[in-house]
């Protein structure tokens, strides 16, 4: 079966352009009322179906796009670091216009020493020389580097970006957020402060403006994409019900996706165990030596940190989108998931871990 496995970020990336555009007005707003048009979209693009169905969405929206710049605050977070593989994987698609941290330093230099951004923001203003000297050593374009509170900012605004991804923690991604609503950018929100704290701003300014705001993170997305099934509610809505029963299934048989994942813990030595309510888990990861990997900070012993890549890298090629935020691997599927695609997706999982193992020679 040809099937995708996709993060919701992609969908927040994707659809930012026409596959999910709101009719009606230039905000995302949902009518009340008997007979009332809900969330009504031209193309939708979710929910996932089926794995043919993700695809053509993906293929839809790619098409029918212009190259979206992409402004990340947050890069070195787990939603940033999902992003750039996105933008990685498509780079016909997706171009990094500027990226954003707070004081990983490391990582922050390889993103730009990779992606080649025009600006990068550093919260750290103490380790700016330290920023300038890994991406010199590496002959890298240097960009233009804003230190301190400025710089969540100015890669939310920076010169070419039409999208924005907030992936930053709390209300510091609330003035970002409003700068570059102000230039009328699409926000793909992964900061749920923003609108928790700031909503009786923020909403008045996307009408305002003529901007976008897309969820692109967890609960939010996954019911934006329900609310996208039709262009109508009535009749026409009733996929969410019919799926809603098959997941209930799934959800009370959890025995499938049980079974599923101890089979990978008997099958690969670098899983320790697995967690999970119904269809929501983990895998404890372990490395050569049968203790915890390390935080996503980055493993202490090289080689893990080495496999850890290899298994981001298979689950990639096999297409699969999870999060690995090492010592666990995140799965949990897309709740309207059918239990054949269940399977298939922790079959393409199972054989990134043979490679995992491997890397850890194993």
């Amino acid at each position: 079966m040809e099937n995708l496995l996709v993060s919701l970020l992609s969908f927040a990336l994707l659809g930012s352009a026409s596959a999910v555009r709101i009719i009606g007005g230039s905000t995302p707003t949902i009518a009340r009322g008997s007979g009332a048009r809900m969330g009504v979209l031209e193309n939708p693009a979710a929910p996932v179906l089926s794995g043919e169905n993700l695809q053509d969405c993906l293929s839809r929206a790619l098409d029918a796009s212009p190259r979206k710049h992409i402004a990340l605050l947050g890069s070195t977070g787990s939603i940033g670091t999902q992003t750039l593989d996105i933008c990685r994987e498509y780079p016909e698609a997706f171009e990094v216009i500027s990226i954003s941290a707070g004081a990983n330093v490391e990582l922050l230099a390889q993103q730009a020493i990779e992606f080649k951004p025009k600006v990068v923001g550093l919260a750290a203003a103490e380790k700016e020389a330290q920023l300038r000297e890994l991406i010199s050593a590496a002959g890298a374009p240097m960009p233009e580097i804003v230190t301190g509170p400025d710089g969540q900012i100015a890669a939310a605004v920076a010169p070419g970006a039409d999208t924005v991804v907030t992936g930053v923690v709390g209300v510091a991604g609330l003035f970002p957020t409003i700068e570059a609503i102000k230039l009328g950018r699409t926000i793909a929100l992964a900061n749920k402060e923003t609108l928790i704290a700031g909503g009786p701003v923020i909403l008045p300014l996307l009408t305002k403006h003529g901007a976008k705001m897309t969820p692109a993170d967890s609960e939010h997305s996954a019911i934006f994409q329900c609310l996208q099934a039709h262009a109508q509610f009535g009749a026409q809505f009733g996929a969410i019900p019919r799926n809603s029963a098959q997941f209930g299934a799934i959800r009370r048989n959890s025995l499938t996706p049980r079974l599923l994942r101890q089979r990978l813990v008997e099958s690969h030595p670098s899983v320790l165990q697995a967690r999970a309510v119904g269809l929501f888990g983990c895998l404890d990861l372990v490395d050569g030596n049968g203790a915890e990997l390390q935080p996503l900070s980055g493993p202490t012993n090289p080689a893990a940190a080495t496999a850890v890549g290899a298994l981001k890298k298979a689950l990639l090629d096999e297409g699969v989108h999870s999060f690995v935020r090492a010592p666990y691997l995140h799965t949990a599927p897309p709740l309207i998931i059918s239990e054949e695609e269940l399977r298939d997706g922790f079959g393409r999982i199972d054989r990134a871990l043979d490679a995992f193992d491997d890397a850890l020679g194993l």
